[in-house]
């Protein structure tokens, strides 16, 4: 077995060196033949290139270090990217913020080598670094949308219609992504410069759809570097309100697979969407009633996830109708491909 270690960089030079050196450092299981860092440096205009390499020289690791450029902006397409060109029977995708633990590798091997259906797993944040040691009051209570914390009572695999599978440390066995890719997904999500939302959710939706299972496992961590300025309440609700926008394109998917072979399939998948439209309303107007029981900062969250998902299920829906066809041919090539 061969391992791929992904990282996904746009204009990291600041925090891949910690990053990297975690890297050089991680233990390799005596059953993976080779290992290779990948760094997909996406449109990066701070020299994230030329330091990665330099830095990753003087670690003088054992391991490869290959860097390849995509130059057009957006995380999923640095992803496309980087796990099309992968080499390894697992990938691991490592944020250019997170520090794996030094048995990472040894823990993901173990794992898919024991259960051959699994198609992506996933581990979370054992801990967050903060700058200046300031951690923010508010941190702990939230902590599960940086990544930290367990979102799962233990490891397992996931239940049915359970796709929550952080992108951050990862592992996606490259089989799989062949296939879906090969059928004819690509991200709808995070594909323009900016804040990635929700191409984590998109990939594991795509997994399960092509018949293979989720599974979180609690010794998959790393410690997650959040020193460079983006932990704000303000920046939290911007990000949650994003990945609201990104979940309207997961409920057409989800809306799709369940249709999937039924008559007048347009119609009922419309049918279907002003159902869920319907139901995001009513959960709003629940939500205002649940004020008084809720904290603040909390209600204030949900409120503007709920709101940011019925105002975009409305604005997609142009969209949405001209890529049904997209949508509709590839999730019924990976059912039909199981």
């Amino acid at each position: 077995m061969n391992i791929t270690i992904l990282i996904c960089t746009f204009n990291g030079k600041n925090k891949l060196g910690d990053t990297l050196s975690c890297i050089a450092r991680l233990i390799r299981p005596d059953t993976v033949k080779n290992v290779e860092v990948l760094l997909v440096d996406n449109a990066s205009t701070d020299g994230t290139a030329a330091f990665a390499q330099q830095h990753w020289t003087a670690l003088n690791a054992e391991i490869p270090l290959n860097i390849v450029v995509e130059s057009k902006p957006g995380k999923a397409h640095a992803l496309t990217t980087g796990y099309n060109a992968a080499n390894g029977d697992l990938i691991v995708l490592c944020d250019d913020d997170n520090w794996l633990d030094k048995h990472f590798l040894i823990y993901a091997e173990e794992l898919f080598h024991k259960y051959p259906k699994i198609g992506m797993a996933g581990g979370c944040g054992s801990t967050a670094i903060f700058a200046n040691d300031e951690k923010l009051e508010w941190f702990d209570e939230f902590q599960g949308y940086y990544v930290v914390g367990t979102h799962h009572p233990h490891s397992r695999f996931l239940v049915k219609n359970d796709y929550s599978v952080y992108g951050a440390g990862s592992v996606l066995r490259k089989t799989v992504w062949d296939k879906i890719y090969n059928s004819g997904f690509r991200f709808q999500n995070s594909a323009c410069a900016g804040r990635a939302y929700s191409e984590d959710v998109e990939l594991s939706m795509a997994v399960v759809f092509s018949g293979y299972k989720l599974y979180f496992d609690n010794r998959l961590t790393f410690v997650h570097d959040l020193r460079w300025g983006r932990v704000t309440f303000d920046n939290l609700v911007k990000q949650v309100t994003l990945n609201a926008k990104g979940n309207v394109y997961l409920m057409a998917y989800e809306l799709i697979y369940h249709r999937l072979g039924a008559r007048f399939m347009l119609i009922r998948f419309l049918k279907d969407y002003f159902k869920q439209i319907k139901k995001i309303f009513s959960e709003i107007n629940l939500l205002k009633k649940q004020r008084m029981l809720m904290g603040s900062l909390q209600y204030r969250l949900q409120l503007a996830a709920k709101k940011s998902s019925f105002y975009h299920a409305f604005i997609l829906i142009p969209h949405i109708l001209i890529r049904f066809g997209f949508y509709h041919r590839w999730i019924r090539n990976i059912v039909l491909e199981k």
